[in-house]
């Protein structure tokens, strides 16, 4: 989904020998899944869901997730996982992702740590 949101990718494809791409061959992470799609308000489980995660804005079936008779990971038209409205944004304005990124980054690398000080200019 990532690749054709706005024409950006999140994973490259690499290996000793060429490597296939497209025809369903695409993959996104669990926590991707769950936060983006669900299924009757279930978060989808890349490692068990066996659905095919597309929505038709980005093209048909068949050029996103292969020639499968997978069924769709729920709704083609919007994400609706916990996080989907959140997915769509990010994807839309890498600014806003770099604005919620910065402070998500701050609290989890500051947490329990209230007397942190800036790095000295001399060793």
């Amino acid at each position: 989904m990532y690749s054709a949101l706005h024409g950006k990718n999140m994973w490259i494809k690499s290996g000793p020998s060429p490597v296939n791409t497209g025809d369903g061959l695409e993959m996104m992470l669990d926590t991707d899944m769950c936060l983006a799609w669900s299924v009757n308000g279930t978060p989808v489980n890349a490692a068990t869901g066996g659905c095919c995660a597309w929505m038709r804005e980005f093209g048909d079936k068949p050029a996103m997730c292969g020639r499968t008779r997978r069924p769709d990971c729920g709704s083609i038209n919007r994400l609706e996982g916990a996080a989907g409205r959140f997915v769509e944004e990010f994807a839309q304005d890498e600014a806003a992702w770099l604005v919620a990124f910065k402070e998500a980054w701050k609290t989890a690398t500051e947490n329990g740590f209230s007397a942190l000080k800036g790095l000295a200019q001399t060793c």
